[in-house]
This record gives structure tokens, C-alpha cells and sequence, in this order.
């Protein structure tokens, strides 16, 4: 039974947090500005100025009309840090839009932080029980059931090693491409991200192989490309699928790697002191620059700060930072093949 106090202060959570959704998001949407804005609040991050990357995300938050669940993810952590408990459930929201579930949300960092809060079980009990109905009824979720058939579909075909794998593969991809003119391109706001958030949507497997490359003359390399730009896919994930359909297309999505091979069979001692130890690469001005203007294309930051994310999230993975492909294992048997990889990167210290 609640008191009349109790009533109250639930009245004006309830008010707070309508009026918060209301005014804080955009009818339109600017990705420019709202990749830009998310690049300076995942940069304040990594100088835990926390405050300073709650601002950028509310800034962000507000050129668009949703953005990615792991901006509302990390954006949740930082309203924590930043003691704003009604940026933290707008966060939540946000997510739970997306469908999350209550149980990941639950293990979240900012959950802990807050998790005797008054605001936190109005949330449980009231709003996250809406934004579920929201998901299950705005969201296409039997196109997602399709796509995750397209996954299992091509984990089968790989598997089990069909005499006309690449007529089932055409296939596969074949159905992609047809959901895609019938629904546009399967974003976050049209099938959500699940009970948890995926490193990446499951369906752009497929993408991952030869045959993507030959069908239609590269077409996904354009569809993956224009989803960045419109907003419908991280540029990280882009870049990383973009990468393999066009390898000539340089974006360098891998910003550091660790090279595994057996020490016995290198003799170079300058090689020996880098191996299966993480690493990152030091490129020329001129391929800087070069990889940055292919990344502005798509909406992407500088190669130099997502690398400064890269590493800085080896050190502390309790962020969400969009860095498909951005660490990489290349294990190799050959000790001129790993000097190609080692010849000019420097160690970095503090991870194993």
C-alpha cells in the first residue's frame, strides 16, 4: 500500500521522466551531428569526465529521433556518474524500447550505482513494463525471425559443407536483398537489438564471404554504406563489412592486434619482444590521411581517436564502444609473416 507521500513523489517521477522523453529527442534526424556529438562524449569517456560525456549524449540524443542502444547504454553509466537519475531511466528507456530485457538491464553498472533508489523500482514496475509492450507491438519482429532464419541458414551451409554451397549461399543472400527492398535496411528502430546487445546484428554474417562480393556487382557494398550514412548502422559495423566486401576501400577497422605465433620460430629479437602482446599500428601522414577521408564518407571519426577507444576499451570493457574488427588475433607459422605485422607498431602497455 502506498502513502500519500510515496503517491506523490511516484506523480512527479512519472511527470519528470514524460516530460524528459518529450523535449529531448529530435523529429528529424542529423547523423552528422549526432556521430560527431557521440565521438566527443565517448573521447570524454576515456578522461572519465563523465559529466562533460553526459552532455555530448544529450546533445547527441537530441539531432535524431533514436539513437544506437549502446550510445543509451554507455549514456546510462555516465548520468550515473553524473548523479542524474532521470537521465539514467531515460537511458533504460531507451533500451528497453529496443528490447532489452529487464534482467540485462539489471546488470547494468548504472543499475548498481542507483539500485536503492525510489526511481529505479517506479522504473521496474511501471515504465519498463510499457516500454516492453511498445517493443513487442512497433517492432517487425517477424521480419527479425526472418533474418535470424537467414543466419542459421548460412551457419548450415557452412558447416555442413553442401555440394552446391554456393547456389545456397546465392540464395541466402538472394532473400536478404528482397527484404531489403520490401522493408528498407533492418535497423535498430525497425526490429530492435534483443534481450541483450549484439557486437553485431547476426543477419550481416552473410556478408562476410565471397559471394556477397559477386552479387549484383557488390550492391551491399552501397546498401551497407548508405545505412551508415543514414543512421541505420554504426559506422564501426559498416566500416567492418564494408572492409571485407571491398577490401580496396580503405577504412582500417582494425586500430590494434595481437600476433600469435609459437616464439621458437622467430630468431629476430626486436619481432620476439612484440609477439602475443597487444599492439597498435603507426601509419603515415599520407595513409591517414587517406583512411580518414574514407571514413568521413560514412560518418566515421579519425583513425586516431577510434584507436585511443580501442585501447582504451582492452583496459576497460564496462563501455559499449562500436568497435567491430577493432582488436584483432592474427595468428601466423611463419616468422616473416609476423615481422609484416610488426614492423612498425608500438606495445601497449597494461593489457595482457
Amino acid at each position: 500500500m502506498y502513502t500519500k507521500k510515496r503517491v506523490l513523489i511516484l506523480i512527479v517521477y512519472h511527470f519528470i521522466i514524460a516530460t524528459y522523453f518529450t523535449n529531448s529527442y529530435s523529429q528529424t534526424n542529423n547523423y552528422s551531428s549526432y556521430y560527431s556529438a557521440i565521438s566527443k562524449a565517448e573521447l570524454a569517456i576515456l578522461d572519465s569526465n563523465y559529466t562533460e560525456s553526459y552532455f555530448f549524449y544529450k546533445k547527441a540524443f537530441k539531432t535524431v529521433s533514436s539513437g544506437f542502444a549502446k550510445d543509451y547504454f554507455n549514456a546510462a553509466i555516465c548520468a550515473a556518474y553524473a548523479q542524474d537519475k532521470n537521465g539514467v531511466v531515460s537511458c533504460f528507456s531507451q533500451l528497453a524500447l529496443k528490447g532489452v530485457s529487464l534482467a540485462y538491464l539489471k546488470e547494468h553498472l548504472a543499475w548498481k550505482y542507483l539500485k536503492n533508489d525510489t526511481i529505479l523500482a517506479f522504473f521496474e514496475k511501471r515504465i519498463f513494463e510499457q516500454c516492453r509492450k511498445k517493443y513487442l507491438s512497433e517492432k517487425n519482429l517477424l521480419l527479425k525471425d526472418k533474418l535470424l532464419n537467414i543466419f542459421h541458414i548460412d551457419q548450415d551451409i557452412i558447416l555442413k559443407k553442401y555440394p552446391d554451397a554456393p547456389k545456397r549461399h546465392f540464395n541466402n543472400i538472394q532473400t536478404l536483398d528482397s527484404l531489403i527492398n520490401i522493408y528498407g535496411f533492418p535497423s535498430e528502430d525497425i526490429i530492435g537489438v534483443g534481450d541483450s546487445l549484439e557486437t553485431s546484428p547476426s543477419f550481416l554474417n552473410i556478408l562476410y564471404n565471397d559471394y556477397a562480393k559477386y552479387y549484383e556487382d557488390n550492391k551491399f557494398f552501397n546498401i551497407v554504406k548508405m545505412a551508415a550514412i543514414d543512421g541505420k548502422l554504426h559506422p564501426s559495423l559498416t566500416a567492418f563489412y564494408m572492409s571485407s566486401l571491398k577490401p580496396v576501400f580503405e577504412l582500417e577497422a582494425t586500430a590494434v592486434y595481437k600476433v600469435s605465433i609459437d616464439s621458437s620460430q622467430v630468431n629476430d629479437l626486436n619481432i620476439k619482444a612484440k609477439i602475443n602482446k597487444w599492439v597498435f599500428p603507426i601509419y603515415s601522414e599520407s595513409h591517414l590521411l587517406k583512411i580518414n577521408n574514407n571514413r568521413k564518407e560514412i560518418g566515421w571519426e579519425d583513425f586516431l581517436s577510434y584507436q585511443k577507444k580501442v585501447i582504451f576499451n582492452l583496459k576497460y570493457p564496462k563501455f559499449i564502444f562500436s568497435l567491430s574488427g577493432g582488436a584483432s588475433i592474427y595468428i601466423c607459422n611463419q616468422e616473416y609473416i609476423a615481422e609484416r605485422y610488426l614492423a612498425n607498431v608500438d606495445i601497449i602497455e597494461g593489457v595482457k
